[in-house]
């Protein structure tokens, strides 16, 4: 029986992949006719390899900037034209800071960004009550993950106790059943050693 999560979890990481194959290819021709000014023109490379409909994620957009000085660094040696492709790294270089000052907490979840996010926008404000709140708010999703946490390990560590008992006794039902075949196979063995004695 096939594990469905395995396979679409195979077909997210191949989706992942043409799409960032298709944003370096676009994004390396853009850069070639110059035709990227800012991070606007970025986000429009994006959206076109994403489906209708998907987010703009701009974390994903600074990471996949990242592999893409690594594909530059190669073609940088193979190029002739090695400081217009080091123009090049250094301009994606400038994207992916500004896309981190964007969304400086790009990496964490969506509640716990959007969270930090207007504490600094509250703190422009000096609106200590708001601030308050979204602490507050802050503070109930940490102590609920945490319990989330302490009860996955649990779960985990029934689960471990589980597995070594079920591994325990398949070992001791797999002794009990081949003793009848060590006995007969030591009497006839005996029986073997004693009528050829004779």
């Amino acid at each position: 029986m096939f594990d469905q999560t395995k396979i679409d979890d195979s077909k997210s990481i191949a989706i992942k992949k043409e799409l960032e194959t298709r944003f370096i290819q676009n994004l390396l021709k853009g850069l070639e006719i110059n035709a990227i000014a800012t991070i606007r023109d970025i986000n429009n490379i994006y959206e076109a390899c994403i489906q209708p409909g998907d987010p703009i994620d701009q974390s994903e957009i600074a990471r996949i900037l990242k592999k893409s000085i690594l594909v530059l660094y190669p073609y940088d040696k193979e190029n002739k034209n090695k400081d217009q492709v080091l123009k090049w790294i250094k301009e994606i270089s400038e994207y992916i800071e500004k896309l981190e000052e964007i969304t400086p907490y790009a990496n964490l979840p969506s509640a716990e960004r959007g969270i930090l996010n207007d504490i600094i926008n509250y703190s422009g404000s000096n609106n200590k009550e708001a601030i308050k709140q979204k602490i507050s708010e802050l503070s109930n999703i940490i102590r609920i993950k945490e319990k989330e946490l302490v009860r996955a390990k649990k779960e985990n560590d029934r689960s471990t106790k589980l597995a070594i008992s079920g591994l325990t006794l398949t070992v001791v039902f797999g002794i009990i059943s081949i003793l009848p075949w060590i006995k007969q196979t030591t009497q006839f063995a005996f029986n073997y050693l004693f009528n050829s004695t004779i």
